[in-house]
């Protein structure tokens, strides 16, 4: 309960403070990802993906390096609980792992800010 609660005070704050500066926050929330199905969903809940987005690796990366649909110029992505994928399915989480770098290397070269925080 006060692991729970401590994040939650940590998010609150990340999101304060990156928002006065025109960062939009998006927190994906760990504890709804079981396998890559529930991850792929909640990322798409969350980036709020296009209904075309096709639920699999590629469309994954072909979004993330979109994002024209979010209006915003600069990202900070915080994911809780990454520990539960990353230990129940280490394959699928290091495929996630080098797409997510990939794309916050696609926008880094467009001077865009795509940060990403795991608790």
């Amino acid at each position: 309960m006060i692991e729970e609660q401590a994040y939650n005070i940590l998010v609150q704050q990340f999101t304060a403070t990156f928002a006065s500066n025109s960062v939009a926050v998006i927190v994906i929330e760990g504890a709804n990802i079981h396998d890559k199905p529930s991850f792929l969903q909640e990322f798409a809940e969350k980036f709020h993906f296009p209904p075309y987005f096709g639920r699999n690796w590629d469309a994954f990366y072909d979004c993330l390096t979109d994002l024209e649909w979010l209006d915003v110029k600069n990202m900070l992505m915080i994911y809780s609980h990454a520990a539960r994928f990353r230990t129940a399915h280490p394959e699928d989480w290091q495929i996630a792992m080098e797409i997510l770098f990939d794309a916050a290397d696609y926008w880094k070269q467009r001077q865009i800010l795509f940060s990403m925080l795991f608790l």
